[in-house]
């Protein structure tokens, strides 16, 4: 009402072509009056002018702060979990590296003596290197085969002489009861590698006896040895590719 009779008094769109009819009560006479009809829509100029409500800006307000304030929350919570997040990465890697690489054949710390390379398909890898008296002594890296579930991911220590000094595993998705045979805790299937090389048994014979191999494969599951066997093959062929730049400095 108060919208409609300001814009009455300014001539906004005021229209005057309509007229009430009645009569009045006291004489009888007909009255005849005017009527100021205003239009649906104000115009563009009035609209512009018109200030937002007071309780529309306060929300605003209060809308930016809380935004504010849980982005603020956000990036001081992750700075203080940071140190700790990779403080808990290098104690895995430390525990992942400690089961391939003896304590007694190094005196650094192989986690942070490091040397990426890439492999025969261009997969980069991280190699960790043991060093006694600044020789190095071993190396340990990364290896991947296929299981009946999906990729094994394995941790591979050998020695700079090419044997074996362990292998574990680091995680997959086998069976439980049939494929995850090849953790150690659930068997000693997986030690049985230590002190291979390359050439013993040689490169054909790394395989499991259903393939014409050396190795068993377990009962009722034969594809997660058998990927863990070409993991560990491949990771031999690598080593002896490229034994020359790895061990270099012993």
């Amino acid at each position: 009402m108060l919208v409609r009779a300001w814009a009455a008094m300014h001539g906004f769109g005021v229209q005057r072509n309509k007229r009430w009819h009645g009569t009045c009560e006291a004489s009888g006479k007909q009255i005849i009056r005017p009527i100021m009809n205003l239009p649906h829509t104000l115009s563009a100029e009035f609209v512009a002018t018109k200030p937002p409500p007071p309780r529309t800006l306060m929300h605003g307000v209060i809308l930016g702060s809380f935004c504010l304030g849980f982005g603020l929350v956000l990036a001081i919570t992750d700075r203080l979990t940071l140190a700790d997040i990779a403080a808990r990465a290098l104690e895995d890697r430390q525990n992942s590296l400690s089961q391939v690489i003896p304590a007694g054949i190094h005196d650094n710390n192989p986690v942070t003596d490091t040397l990426l390379m890439t492999d025969a398909r261009d997969k980069e890898i991280t190699v960790y290197r043991a060093r006694k008296a600044g020789r190095v002594t071993g190396v340990a890296y990364e290896i991947y085969g296929t299981g009946y579930a999906g990729e094994i991911k394995l941790m591979l220590g050998i020695a700079a002489d090419g044997k074996l000094l362990g292998v574990r595993v680091l995680a997959h998705k086998e069976t439980p009861g049939l494929g995850d045979k090849i953790e150690e805790k659930k068997g000693d299937w997986i030690l049985r590698f230590t002190g291979l090389s390359f050439t013993d048994p040689p490169p054909e014979r790394w395989k499991v006896k259903r393939d014409g191999g050396q190795f068993d494969q377990f009962a009722g599951a034969t594809i997660t040895p058998r990927g863990v066997l070409g993991a560990i093959r491949g990771g031999l062929e690598f080593f002896a590719a490229n034994k020359a730049k790895l061990t270099e400095g012993s």
